[in-house]
Parts: structure tokens; sequence; C-alpha cells
């Protein structure tokens, strides 16, 4: 939450509106809707699809740091205490106004154990449970700080208070993935369709399916997607796209999107976490990333080229797309971009 007195800052928790474990499109949306207060925000990715996302936002001087490719996010910085206001327990600290010295942060969040020194940075990291603290110790400080190991250097040598300059708020525990939203073994004809925050059975799809056996499992649908040939019924949240057939309205296939940084949908859907079993193994999975096993399993099959992906077809009705990494036209190189499951 933000106020006059700044964003509240809770350790293990987050800061403000940003709280671990909170989606990225869920944050990149609160900061579409409120664009008028976050001035600036700077979306970072690579192409390695285990890489780290950023979202940087200059003007509150914050990281936020998603999990890839879970997409959920595990730590908030603030990276110059001096250029945002923050609260912790109702009492304001930082900001352009005033500077933050150690002192202070000791007397506001309490007492902790001694910190390290980093003395290639001149960085003094102070540890709380959920949070750290980095303060900058001038380099010819950092001799007369070691000396005394075992207190706490409130000030530096020449009497000048240490300053402390970055929060780095994470969870006190392990971030636990998201749950399997999909669930089936290829070349069956009925999938569990879970990912429903609070629903006590998950959600059935099965070959032949009506619009209406839909409806009744899923709930309405995000929005519905006409066609020629087929139609659509999305779940964004659940990261799944129901298809019927347009001339016998049942369910052909369900759409899983693993919502990767590069392709069109990556803003609306979440990411679906699914397993697809071959045999008694997990052949496909969204932590499944063009390793050597999914080479065997798609074999010296060539793919059909779709404008910059490729698809490629698995016995047993199941069809996957891939997105290669830029200038790398091999789709063994890339990652999923989506899963057909053909009923």
């Amino acid at each position: 939450m933000k106020t006059m007195a700044g964003m509240r800052v809770v350790p293990g928790i987050g800061v403000g509106e940003f709280t671990i474990g909170r989606s990225l499109n869920d944050v990149l949306g609160y900061l579409r809707r409120n664009a008028l207060e976050f001035r600036r925000v700077n979306l970072e990715y690579s192409e390695s699809p285990t890489d780290d996302i950023l979202i940087v936002l200059p003007w509150e001087a914050m990281r936020l740091v998603f999990s890839s490719p879970s997409q959920i996010l595990r730590s908030v910085s603030v990276t110059s205490l001096d250029q945002v206001t923050l609260q912790y327990e109702g009492i304001a600290f930082g900001g352009p106004c005033q500077q933050v010295s150690f002192k202070r942060l000791y007397s506001l969040f309490g007492p902790t154990q001694f910190g390290e020194i980093n003395e290639d940075s001149g960085s003094y990291m102070i540890t709380y449970e959920g949070m750290t603290l980095g303060l900058d110790i001038p380099l010819d400080a950092i001799s007369a700080v070691l000396e005394n190991p075992t207190q706490q250097p409130f000030v530096l040598p020449d009497g000048r208070p240490l300053l402390a300059q970055r929060l780095c708020v994470t969870s006190v525990e392990p971030l636990k993935p998201p749950p399997v939203a999909v669930q089936g073994k290829v070349g069956q004809s009925r999938w569990v369709v879970g990912g429903v925050e609070g629903a006590v059975t998950p959600s059935v799809v099965n070959k032949g399916d009506t619009p209406t056996d839909v409806l009744y499992e899923f709930g309405d649908a995000d929005d519905i997607v006409q066609g020629t040939k087929v139609y659509s019924f999305r779940y964004y949240s659940r990261g799944v796209e129901v298809l019927f057939d347009a001339a016998t309205h049942v369910v052909c296939a369900l759409i899983l999107h693993t919502g990767i940084m590069h392709q069109h949908s990556m803003f609306r859907f979440e990411p679906c976490h699914f397993e697809i079993f071959l045999n008694d193994e997990v052949a496909l999975s969204l932590t499944t990333l063009m390793t050597p096993y999914l080479e065997g399993l798609i074999g010296n099959e060539a793919p059909t080229l779709l404008g910059h992906s490729c698809v490629y077809d698995i016995p047993g009705r199941v069809k996957i797309e891939t997105f290669p990494i830029r200038d790398h036209f091999d789709a063994l190189c890339g990652r999923l971009h989506t899963v057909a499951l053909l009923l």
C-alpha cells in the first residue's frame, strides 16, 4: 500500500503492492492501472528461458525480480533509499529530504547479527529475516571497521554516520511453484484442469464435450474468439484455451500457453503449469526446455513453420509449438511456446 508516508515495507512479504509470490501479469496489470503514479516502467528479459525477468521502476528506484518460467515475484529491491520514501509500522524513512542512517534503521527494525563487508564493492550487508540492508562504507574506512568485528559500525572513524543505500525484501520460506493446472496422459481423451484458487475439485474436459459442459466445469470464459473452422473459450488466469469444432460444436483441442516473453499472448495468459505424461514419465511440462529428452521425443521429424515458430507433432495427438532464440532458427534451441492437446 502506498500512502503519503510512502510504500509500506514488510520483511518477507513485500514493498507496497509488490508482494512476494505475485504473478508477472498481475503486477503489470497493476502498473497499467496506475500509470499516472508509476511514470516509467522497464521490462527486462533475456533470450535464455531460465534467466530472471525484471521490472525496473527508475523513478521509484525499484527492481522487481520474477523467477522464470513460473513468472512469480521472488524479490523486491529499493536501490536508492534517498530517492523514495518508505514506511515501516507507520514510521517513514528514506526519501530526498532525509538521509537514512544505519543507527536509525537499527532502532526501527531491531537488533540483528553482525553483517558482512564486501571489500571490493565497499558495502556492508545487514540481514534480517526476509530482508537485507545494504550500506556503503568508504574504502579508506573498511580496515577500521574490520578491526572491530564485534561492534556494529553505526559511525565511521571520522564520526560521520554510516548511511543505508539499498533494501531488498525476499521470501522467508522457499517459494512454492504454482500448482499443476493441466494433467493427463498422451493419447487419452480426458484431461484434468485445475488452477482455480479455492476450488474443491478440478475441472475435467473430455472428448465430445459441448460448450455447455465446459461452462459448467470451468465457469464463464474470460473471452470468446470466433473463427471459421474453430472457436475458443479463453481462460487467461489458467493459461488455457478450449477449442471447439465450429461444425459439430464439441471440444477438439486444449491450448496450453507457457507465457514465454516473446509470444504475442504473454501479457494476457498466465503461464499454464502442466504435466503431460508419456507412459509413466512426464514428457512435457512448463519447465521442460529443449532438452535431449524432448529432442528424442521429437526425433527426426521436420517441423511445420508457422510465422516465427515451429510446430511438431508428437505421437498421441499432441502438437508443440516452439519459439526459436533470436538469430538461430532452430526449434531445438528455443523453448516451448504453446502445447495443443487434440481430443
